[in-house]
């Protein structure tokens, strides 16, 4: 018998802390230097003038049990 089960966690961060985590985004790290600097200063504006220097990531996490027959 295998359950399944998600669960849903929000996780609140500040513009600072939200900007560091985008600098290690391996997608965002493709661009090259100066694209990605400019990606980065227009995520940190707009996350400080429209969403009050806060922002909210969903995480959702899939738990698997399987009983061992």
């Amino acid at each position: 018998m295998t359950m399944t089960r998600n669960q849903i966690a929000d996780g609140s961060h500040s513009t600072a802390a939200y900007i560091g985590w985008l600098k290690t985004d391996s997608l965002v790290n493709t661009l090259d230097e100066q694209a990605r600097r400019g990606f980065l200063l227009d995520m940190e504006r707009l996350i400080e003038s429209k969403y009050s220097s806060e922002v909210v990531r969903n995480y959702i996490y899939e738990i698997i049990v399987a009983q061992r027959a």
